[in-house]
C-alpha cells in the first residue's frame, strides 16, 4: 500500500519559519522543517500523514499555525502602522520581547537588567551552543548529515570543519539550517513560553534583524552605542580593533535594526543611566503585562 503523501505547507524559507516551526513543536504540534538539501526544493514545513496521528492532531496542528501566522500578520501591520506590535492583541500568555543589539552595545548587560526585574531571559547563543552538545538530538543529526569529520576526538562538534563543509555550498547550509534552526527555536520556545501569562519573556537575540523574526515578537527592543565606544569595550575584551570591526561589519547596521525597533535604548553613559532606561520601558510594558 502506498503511504499517502505528508501534509506540506509552501511558506517563506528563512529563520523566521524555522522559528515558527520550533514554537508549534514546543506546544505539541509536529511540524518538522524540510530538509532543502534534498532533490528538490519541496515544501518548507511539513506535517506528517495525517493518518499517522492521533484523531484532530493534523486540524489541530494547522490551526495552531494560522494562529501564529495571524499573530505576524497583525504584529506587522500594526507596527507598519505606526501604533506598535504591543498594541496587537495577544491572549493569554507572557509579553514576548525580542532583545537585541550589535557587538559591544550592552545586549546582555540590558538582558541581565530585565532579569533582575523578573523578566524570563532566554539566551539564544546559548542554546545555540546546547542543541549541538555532545550525545544531543541536534548533534546526532549534524553527524548523520555530515559524518564524523566535523568532530574532535573527544565527540564536541568542531565548529571550523563543519563550517567548511559548508562554506560556499548552499545546499549544505540549508541541510545545517534544516537540521539546527528548529532544534534551537523548540528549546528556546519552550522556555519562553514556560513564562506564565502576565510575565515577561525577553529572547536575546544577537541576529534578530539579520534573520527576520522581528514580527514574532510583541516589542522589539535594540540596544546602541556610539562606535568608538563598542570599539572600546571590545578591545578591552581583548579582541583587536581589526576582529572587532569585521565582526562589526557582517552584522546588520544601526540603521536596519532601529527600522525594525518598538523602542531603541541608547547606552553611551553609566550604568545607573542605562538601568534608568530598562525602568522606563519596564513601567511601558506593566501596562500590557495582562492581556
Amino acid at each position: 500500500m502506498t503511504r499517502p503523501p505528508d501534509v506540506a505547507i509552501g511558506l517563506r524559507p528563512g529563520q523566521v519559519t524555522a522559528s515558527l516551526v520550533g514554537r508549534l513543536r514546543a506546544h505539541g504540534h509536529p511540524f518538522a522543517l524540510a530538509d532543502l538539501g534534498g532533490p528538490a526544493p519541496g515544501p518548507i514545513i511539513r506535517l506528517p500523514d495525517p493518518g499517522s496521528l492521533p484523531p484532530r492532531a493534523a486540524e489541530r496542528a494547522l490551526l495552531a499555525l494560522i494562529g501564529e501566522m495571524t499573530g505576524i500578520i497583525t504584529r506587522r501591520r500594526a507596527f507598519a502602522a505606526g501604533s506598535g506590535r504591543l498594541s496587537a492583541p495577544r491572549g493569554d500568555r507572557a509579553l514576548r520581547v525580542g532583545l537585541t543589539g550589535g557587538i559591544g552595545t550592552g545586549k546582555s548587560t540590558v538582558a541581565r537588567l530585565l532579569a533582575e526585574r523578573g523578566a524570563g531571559v532566554v539566551d539564544a547563543d546559548a542554546i545555540a551552543r546546547e542543541v549541538l552538545a555532545p550525545g544531543g538530538e541536534g548533534m546526532a543529526a549534524v553527524i548523520a548529515a555530515f559524518g564524523a569529520g566535523v568532530l574532535h576526538p573527544d565527540g564536541s562538534l568542531d565548529r571550523g570543519a563543519l563550517a567548511s563543509r559548508i562554506f560556499g555550498d548552499a545546499v549544505a547550509r540549508a541541510r545545517l539550517d534544516a537540521i539546527t534552526l528548529p532544534c534551537i527555536a523548540e528549546l528556546a520556545a519552550y522556555r519562553l513560553e514556560a513564562v506564565p501569562a502576565g510575565g515577561v519573556a525577553v529572547y536575546d537575540v544577537p541576529l534578530l534583524a539579520e534573520s527576520g523574526i522581528a514580527d514574532l515578537f510583541d516589542f522589539v527592543l535594540v540596544v546602541e552605542s556610539p562606535m568608538p565606544l563598542r570599539l572600546a569595550r571590545l578591545e578591552g575584551r581583548g579582541l583587536p580593533r581589526a576582529q572587532a570591526v569585521a565582526r562589526i561589519g557582517v552584522q546588520a547596521t544601526d540603521a536596519e535594526r532601529r527600522a525594525l525597533a518598538d523602542a531603541v535604548l541608547v547606552n553611551d553613559g553609566a550604568l545607573e543611566d542605562l538601568a534608568d532606561g530598562v525602568a522606563r520601558l519596564w513601567d511601558r510594558w506593566a501596562g500590557h503585562a495582562l492581556p
